[in-house]
């Protein structure tokens, strides 16, 4: 082992969030495409609920599983977060940013009258 037997114990958690974030990439350059279109105000209000739903996730799965239920929780709300945020680039920019859309070749652009 890499960093010895102790850190055996915490593979389950390190596996979810490693999950977790590779289907995060796979939603795009959200947070950047959204600060440049100038829609911060949603997405603050995303994050805001996000760090809600991180603290009652936590309070829900740790009692219970430990490590791995608040590797679990980063899970669950990173990518409710990555969902959201790409939700929030369609509907205000009329974008697209995740890699089936440049899987596909299709270029993803916003009508003028979506451009704020």
């Amino acid at each position: 082992a890499l960093f010895g037997p102790g850190y055996a114990d915490a593979k389950p958690a390190l596996i979810l969030v490693v999950a977790s974030q590779f289907v995060r990439a796979c939603f795009g350059p959200n947070v950047q495409i959204l600060t440049l279109m100038r829609l911060q105000k949603p997405m603050a209000i995303v994050f805001g609920l996000s760090v809600v739903m991180l603290v009652a996730t936590n309070l829900l799965l740790i009692p219970s599983f430990g490590l791995v239920g608040a590797a679990a929780a980063v899970a669950v709300t990173t990518v409710v977060w990555a969902a959201a945020l790409a939700v929030v680039l369609h509907r205000g920019a009329g974008l697209r940013a995740d890699v089936l859309v440049a899987r596909s070749g299709r270029v993803s652009y916003a009508p003028d009258s979506a451009v704020r």
